[in-house]
């Protein structure tokens, strides 16, 4: 660029019928000068400005994506442009497709969204990986789908990225390598137990499930188990069924319980809920004794004057049980 003479003071402008030649060429810097600042400052859209030829570009320039609202500078001695301001939107896909790391300045965000918001919804950033190379690394965000959407295309890159399961419940976390588990409980049937077994590894251990067919909880480590506090297969006497899972009534009947594993067994139920009574304390017994009534035996009285009236005598039950009354006013029940 030519440089700026200012004319004296009293310098003329013309020299008969022409410019004078100091103002001249002051009137020529000044339109040089406002030539290069309108070269500064470049307008178009992201596809624009990877096709512009900036070859000729003064070092810092500036580029205004217009359908992003994102701001670039270009470095003349690195040949590249270089994001000074902003936050990329666009789809997961269109990133991996249409945003090459490379291509942008460490430090660079990208957040992946769409116009329903129904894309992953996680930040991203260009970082240097050990290599010294460009790659988007994963930030913040949550991804929420169904668990059958979950992504499958995670790598080291995005350590951290969190998904939650819409269908399941289940907030999980992208180690790098697998998948981990972090929070929720599945609300399910029994047979949910088989289709999870089926879908998760080992990695994903913890993950919890609330059964509504026998009413346990169940933590996944590589296989199913009973979460801690439950069990199964045990008799209690209540006045009624027992609030709070699946019970059998004691009545000689056969049913299908849960074992700790997972598996099921057939479990024979002792005949207590009938016209019967047991004896409470001492041993335990399988053996019952039907309860017997008690006797009166009629005496005649005797008076000072002879015969007086019948005297009654209430006899002790004969059974060896007490002669105890049926159910004890409650019944018995197993634990599914």
């Amino acid at each position: 660029m030519l440089p700026v003479i200012l004319p004296p003071q009293s310098h003329p402008v013309t020299q008969g019928n022409l410019l004078e030649r100091t103002w001249y060429l002051f009137l020529q810097a000044i339109c040089a000068g406002i030539a290069v600042g309108f070269e500064l400052i470049q307008y178009g859209t992201h596809v624009q400005r990877l096709h512009f030829d900036a070859t000729d570009l003064i070092d810092g320039s500036l580029w205004v994506e217009t359908d992003t609202g994102t701001l670039y500078q270009w470095h003349a001695p690195q040949a590249q442009w270089v994001q000074v301001g902003g936050i990329l939107e666009d789809t997961h896909a269109h990133r991996v497709a249409n945003y090459p790391a490379a291509n942008y300045g460490v430090g660079t965000f990208f957040f992946e969204t769409n116009t329903t918001q129904t894309d992953r919804q996680s930040l991203y950033a260009v970082q240097l990986n050990s290599a010294g190379a460009h790659v988007w690394a994963y930030v913040a965000g949550l991804c929420s789908k169904i668990f059958s959407l979950r992504p499958a295309d995670l790598g080291l890159s995005d350590v951290g990225f969190q998904f939650y399961s819409t269908d399941y419940t289940v907030t999980e976390r992208w180690s790098g390598t697998q998948w981990t588990y972090v929070s929720g409980i599945t609300q399910g049937t029994y047979a949910e137990l088989t289709t999870l077994a089926g879908v998760l590894s080992a990695s994903e251990a913890g993950w919890l499930l609330a059964d509504s067919t026998f009413g346990h909880t169940w933590i996944w480590n590589g296989t199913w188990a009973f979460a801690r506090g439950e069990q199964s297969q045990y008799i209690v006497m209540a006045p009624a069924m027992p609030q709070g899972g699946v019970w059998y009534p004691c009545d000689g009947g056969t049913y299908s319980c849960t074992n700790s594993d997972a598996t099921l067994s057939n479990i024979a139920t002792p005949a207590l809920n009938t016209n019967l009574a047991a004896l409470m304390g001492g041993g335990m017994s399988n053996t019952l004794h039907a309860a017997t009534a008690a006797t009166a035996t009629t005496t005649q009285g005797v008076t000072a004057g002879g015969a007086g009236p019948a005297i009654v005598a209430l006899n002790p039950p004969s059974g060896p049980n007490g002669g105890l009354p049926e159910y004890f006013m409650t019944s018995w029940w197993l634990r599914a």
